[in-house]
């Protein structure tokens, strides 16, 4: 202390083998000022270098203790999930959905109060190989954030995915500092010819030979968290190109029950386009239409998927592509034949039940197809 009754402190601090908020640390170096005043409290930590078996953390941080800011400036090559269990963010299972599987690099500088929205701006950026969330893998991964008060935005999101391109973007809005509500969030993202094959062996974990190529794109909002479903509002499409679309899970009740009606017929469901345009609203995905196209059989409907995983479907099959001469020209011929494939399908996507709405009860029974075991 000196006269002005003022205190001053440099010293340089090295830590081996050592754990902080549960993350292992081989080692720590970094400088530490601590200048303390009548009216201000003052700490600053660096130059500062961690180093983990994952990788290395270099940058510093100032505390104004008056102000109720921290000042940062760092870059990082170690697991997200373990710097932000270091810094104390991102909490409440907030990272258990990702992975990380590739090297990382970050970024960070700006600053933020530990008390309140008032003084915070900053800019992030991201770099990464091997990224996941959930079932998928993303072979690159890149992005920038900025954050102003309680306002940010994950902008230029890009990367390569399954032989394919994705890009978006996030604005999200943060709740009062002290209030127990949820983030509100607006996500666009967009992929292109991602291989059908890989995605849905994420999905299902079984590899079969789907072929073709995804597209897709989707812009929804809402609040986040498994609770909040029912605030979701959004629309989007997803295309298929020369893809074995009907050898997916949702079609095996329809193969199923087409071989029951013309045995054999089930052979040509295999490959083919598909398409269809969706809203999210009031905890379901509807689409007034779903398009298949096969050489041989397409497949049309509307209907509803249910977020907690519930299909309500009316389907039609018809021989040859919607949007042909001959497809039309057929189409008039077989319409009262047509009439027997019209489908309504419940269930789960895992497990649809498919059932043909204009049978007799008692040729369905004889089918195996009965409706009323199908509904239960």
């Amino acid at each position: 202390f000196d006269d002005a009754g003022e205190f001053h402190m440099a010293a340089d601090v090295s830590l081996e083998n050592v754990a902080y908020r549960g993350v292992e640390v081989m080692k720590a170096d970094g400088g530490v000022n601590i200048a303390l005043t009548p009216t201000n409290s003052i700490v600053t930590v660096g130059p500062l270098t961690i180093t983990r078996r994952d990788g290395i953390v270099k940058g510093s941080l100032t505390v104004d203790a008056q102000a109720e800011v921290v000042h940062f400036d760092g870059e990082s090559t170690i697991d997200p999930k373990a710097l932000t269990r270091m810094i104390g963010i991102l909490g409440n299972g907030a990272m258990d959905p990702w992975r990380f599987e590739g090297p990382v690099s970050m970024t960070a500088r700006g600053y933020s109060s530990y008390r309140s929205y008032s003084n915070v701006a900053f800019e992030a950026s991201f770099e990464g190989r091997n990224v996941g969330i959930g079932p998928f893998l993303a072979q690159d991964c890149a992005f920038t954030m900025e954050m102003e008060g309680a306002t940010g935005t994950v902008s230029d999101i890009r990367g390569r995915i399954y032989g394919g391109e994705f890009d978006g973007r996030v604005a999200f809005e943060m709740p009062p500092w002290d209030s127990t509500n949820d983030i509100a969030c607006a996500v666009e993202m967009r992929v292109a010819d991602a291989s059908l094959e890989k995605v849905m062996k994420s999905l299902t974990n079984e590899k079969r030979e789907y072929k073709g190529q995804l597209s897709g794109r989707a812009a929804v909002k809402g609040l986040l968290g498994k609770a909040n479903a029912g605030t979701l509002t959004g629309e989007g499409s997803i295309r298929v190109r020369d893809g074995r679309v009907f050898l997916m899970p949702v079609f095996g009740g329809l193969s199923e029950a087409m071989a029951k009606i013309v045995p054999g017929l089930d052979f040509v469901l295999r490959q083919g386009d598909a398409s269809v345009g969706f809203t999210l609203a009031d905890g379901k995905l509807h689409t007034d239409k779903i398009l298949v196209e096969g050489d041989v059989l397409s497949l049309s409907g509307h209907g509803d998927y249910f977020l907690d995983n519930k299909l309500d479907f009316n389907v039609q099959v018809k021989l040859m592509k919607e949007h042909t001469f001959v497809a039309k020209l057929v189409g008039i011929i077989t319409y009262p034949l047509s009439k027997l494939f019209e489908f309504r399908v419940h269930g789960s996507l895992a497990k649809p039940r498919w059932y043909p709405v204009n049978f007799s009860r008692d040729l369905l029974e004889k089918l195996g197809l009965d409706k009323e075991k199908e509904e239960s």
